[in-house]
């Protein structure tokens, strides 16, 4: 008989991750969205099928339904705070969910993951710089995919959450489709041969509704912009904190225009953040390679499979080459390989529990303050958009300052 936990153990669960997720929320939370992220809530199918439109559309739903202004910064901030609610809240179903799930002998590595996964997105979505941003709405997506797939039930619904996520922002498929893309081909490989051809038929439907509908929205949704453009802009002013909207966003999404040139000078800042990042995080970047090194070359039935799953984090190559958000990248890379953790967890995936058992065991034996690993994440946040977290940026500063010149 598979032993689970019991609901004494989940309640008490319950109550930690409710405690560390609303102490983490309100210290980095200050109460304000910034220019970009209310300037994105302008954006609705009003106008077409334009750039980012879902969640302004979801927004004048909300205002629709509540009788509130929408053009007022103070219903943007409460719709933004609704959101984050959101997200707490499928993020503990998704805690819960995962509890149930698993065996309990694995309950301590997963949970484990499920506090890391805590002191990284609560930070970052809580923070004024990300509080709003569309990554949000690109999070509790996956999130829901995570839990169809990990059911294994109503497959199907893995097309429309994709194409929601392009709806969303297109940069969901370079930064979280290849979760569902893992995942699903995890379970194709993994399949009798019926359970492979319809793993198979959601994995390339929803494949080709991504692909159309990121092409469509780079290429052809900016077309009858002239007659809409400064209406959008009106209502981004009223929306704004600050009676400002961010033009840059304006320009790019509504207007379709190329503003690679202004972006030099945050591309030096993103460069300089990124090293440092390396530089402070490499105590957990030398653990995870020693982890993803041992695993692969001690699987011997299936290492081309986990290959391919461990190759899954390169669909943020190009944004990083293209774009100059490193935060927001980096946190996606961070958010793929945690839930690739928690999803060979999730399946039972024998050889992954057992090598990673015995990998943390081995640092617990040679480190009797192991734990302090997990609390010193909370030294690294919040992530944010263009610099990568806080210490990085910090240090990043004085390296311009006293050395670079760069900005």
């Amino acid at each position: 008989m598979v032993s689970k936990l019991k609901s004494n153990q989940l309640m008490r669960f319950s109550v930690v991750w409710w405690f560390l997720a609303l102490a983490i929320s309100f210290a980095f939370y200050d109460g304000t969205v910034n220019a970009y992220n209310s300037t994105l809530l302008a954006f609705w199918y009003k106008y077409g099928l334009i750039s980012r439109g879902l969640a302004g559309t979801l927004y004048h739903g909300f205002t629709f339904f509540t009788g509130l202004e929408a053009d007022d910064y103070l219903t943007v901030l409460h719709y933004t705070q609704c959101v984050y609610l959101v997200l707490l809240v499928v993020s503990f179903l998704f805690a819960i969910a995962l509890l149930k799930q698993v065996r309990v002998q694995y309950k301590r590595p997963v949970m484990l993951g499920l506090f890391v996964y805590e002191i990284f997105v609560f930070p970052m979505f809580s923070h004024e710089e990300n509080f709003g941003r569309l990554d949000t709405y690109l999070l509790i997506l996956t999130l829901l995919a995570f839990l169809i797939l990990l059911k294994d039930r109503w497959l199907w619904l893995l097309v429309p959450i994709s194409f929601m996520g392009i709806l969303f922002h297109q940069g969901y498929a370079f930064m979280y489709y290849n979760f569902l893309l893992a995942a699903l081909f995890y379970r194709m490989k993994k399949g009798d041969s019926a359970r492979r051809r319809k793993y198979g038929a959601v994995l390339v439907i929803s494949l080709l509704v991504c692909v159309t509908a990121f092409f469509y929205l780079e290429l052809f949704s900016h077309g009858n912009a002239s007659s809409y453009g400064e209406e959008i802009i009106a209502s981004a002013e009223a929306m704004s904190e600050d009676g400002d909207y961010h033009e840059d966003v304006i320009d790019k999404e509504i207007y379709g225009i190329d503003i690679t040139d202004r972006e030099t000078e945050y591309r030096y800042i993103a460069l300089t953040s990124l090293g440092a990042f390396l530089v402070i995080f490499s105590p957990y970047l030398m653990i995870f390679g020693r982890f993803l090194k041992g695993f692969l070359a001690g699987e011997k039935k299936e290492k081309g499979l986990y290959r391919f799953l461990a190759l899954g984090g390169l669909t943020l190559l190009p944004l990083y080459i293209l774009k100059v958000d490193y935060g927001r990248w980096t946190f996606a890379l961070i958010m793929y390989y945690l839930l690739m953790y928690l999803w060979f967890y999730a399946v039972e995936d024998r050889g992954f529990s057992e090598y990673s058992g015995t990998f943390f065991q081995n640092i617990r034996e040679k480190c009797s303050f192991s734990w302090m690993l997990l609390v010193a994440l909370i030294l690294y946040q919040p992530f944010a958009a263009i610099w990568v977290c806080t210490p990085a940026v910090r240090i990043a500063s004085i390296l311009n300052t006293y050395l670079f010149h760069l900005w």
